[in-house]
């Protein structure tokens, strides 16, 4: 389990508090809404399945070509950057997410709560 500093969640906060929730995001938050966790623990799990990696590679110029002479050596041979998808830790990614989006459901249900608790005393 990673433990992150005051700063770093504190940037968090600022970052969602900016950007707000990704589409996915709200409608797993609509489905905890109206008790159908397993259809969020599948949305979430569907949405956080990929990762992305990458990686370069130098491969050698094929022999038989010809190459100048005054060809620099970085350009003998060919870099290839490849891109793909990564299918990692699917199940363990959907929960963390659920159980997020569990936590900030029940404080805006706290938050509700309060000010209607409020709203009540000043009536």
């Amino acid at each position: 389990m990673q433990h992150f500093g005051p700063r770093h969640i504190l940037a968090r906060e600022v970052i969602r508090e900016v950007a707000g929730y990704s589409g996915y995001e709200m409608r797993v938050l609509e489905f905890l809404r109206n008790g159908l966790d397993k259809k969020a623990l599948r949305l979430a799990k569907r949405k956080v399945r990929f990762s992305f990696a990458s990686f370069q590679s130098s491969i050698p110029a094929p022999t038989g070509l010809p190459i100048a002479f005054n060809t620099p050596n970085h350009l003998r041979s060919l870099t290839v950057r490849i891109n793909f998808f990564i299918q990692i830790g699917t199940h363990v990614r959907g929960k963390k997410k659920r159980e997020e989006l569990t936590r900030v459901l029940a404080t805006q249900n706290l938050a509700k709560a309060k000010l209607a608790a409020e709203h009540k005393k000043q009536h």
